[in-house]
């Protein structure tokens, strides 16, 4: 699947060049200027460097998504027959690796004690209001079980690990019934020249 995200990548990237995408026709009208000279007409000013075009990356992109599709199919059949649900499985583990983060940030929350200043009002011997100020001590302590927390980050980790062994080992053991179309070592060029002549 990797293979075919990137191969997809690499013809977006040639669709997204000007450059490929266009040709240019060059009318150098140096007659105007200079009579002794002819105009010269350059047809494709900006050639391409691959002996493909446009159409065939836009052909080529079209079959990736159906090979995609047939290749998701084959994986889902074959995902099926597995012993264990992998999708479940990553999903849920997932979801465990999210809750440690928390934990572990959770953790490393501090007790502290600290002073802060406050203002207020009080009416003098006079009868004036002015204003004072006084020292608040601000005492913050964690209000969770800090060793729970531990035992359960170390209990999750360790779920998340025998599942994760479980996935691959599912996933390595699982045979997917699918004949791919392209070689994982062929490149975009030798594709799309492949397609240029047989078209």
């Amino acid at each position: 699947m990797n293979f075919l995200e990137n191969l997809m990548y690499e013809g977006f990237t040639f669709l997204d060049t000007e450059e490929f995408v266009t040709r240019t026709k060059e009318i150098h009208l140096r007659s105007k200027t200079n009579p002794d000279i002819e105009d010269e007409v350059i047809e494709d000013a900006n050639p391409s460097d691959v002996d493909f075009n446009a159409n065939t990356v836009i052909y080529l992109e079209e079959e990736i998504l159906k090979e995609r599709e047939s290749l998701s199919k084959a994986i889902s059949k074959a995902k099926q027959k597995s012993k264990i649900d992998i999708d479940l499985a990553i999903a849920s583990n997932k979801k465990r690796q999210a809750f440690i983060g928390m934990l572990r940030e959770l953790g490393k929350t501090k007790s502290s004690e600290r002073i802060v200043k406050e203002s207020g009002y009080k009416f003098n011997s006079e009868g004036n209001q002015v204003s004072y100020v006084y020292d608040v001590k601000k005492i913050t302590t964690i209000d969770f079980d800090r060793n729970k927390v531990k035992k359960l980050i170390k209990t999750l980790s360790e779920q998340c690990d025998k599942v994760s062994c479980d996935i691959d080992r599912n996933m390595l053991n699982t045979e997917v019934e699918f004949e791919p179309k392209w070689a994982l070592t062929d490149t975009i060029e030798d594709i799309c020249e492949e397609l240029e002549n047989h078209n």
